[in-house]
């Protein structure tokens, strides 16, 4: 099958557009009840070895705001947090893809402490390979986090979430 010039060229324009789409930005934020909104990036993922690749977030987070039965703030905030999230990874090999996940401790466990003062911090979760194993190159991330405060001040409901992804990734 042969493919003319306009083939070829509907070819790369279509290849323009799918990474121009994979180049958008990766943040994402959302503003639970009693949270000010949070955002999370993907600052890098870095090969271990076939069965682990890690990844690190970057993250912020406002500080939690307690709300009355009807929803409106009190006043009353706080900055102490936990953090929880999940990052996951999918990687073409050939005809088959690779998955692999890793995640944060939930809050009901010792989840890594957090200050949401609306500055930024990092976080590096290890990723497990589920079925094949990993290879440096390219990949698609996705990572969702939330933070809950860790003080009585809120509603056990308040939070500060956001997720990132799919994310065209090199890993290095």
């Amino acid at each position: 099958m042969t493919t003319g010039i306009r083939g070829r060229i509907r070819i790369v324009a279509i290849g323009a557009l799918v990474a121009l789409a994979l180049a958008a930005p990766g943040a994402v934020s959302a503003a639970t009840p009693g949270g000010t909104g949070a955002t999370v990036n993907i600052v890098s993922a870095t090969f271990a070895n076939k069965l682990v690749v890690n990844v690190t977030l970057e993250i912020t987070c406002q500080p939690f705001v307690q709300l009355d039965w009807s929803g409106v703030p009190t006043g009353v905030t706080s900055t102490s947090g936990t953090i929880a999230g999940q990052v996951s990874l999918m990687q073409a090999q050939g005809r088959t893809i690779a998955h692999a996940s890793g995640g944060i401790n939930p809050p009901t466990q010792t989840g890594p402490e957090v200050t949401c003062d609306g500055s930024t911090f990092r976080v590096t979760v290890p990723l497990q390979a589920q079925d094949l194993p990993l290879r440096r190159g390219a990949a698609v991330i996705s990572a969702t986090v939330a933070m809950y405060p860790n003080v009585p001040c809120c509603d056990p409901w308040t939070m500060d979430a956001a997720n990132v992804g799919p994310l065209s990734v090199r890993i290095g």
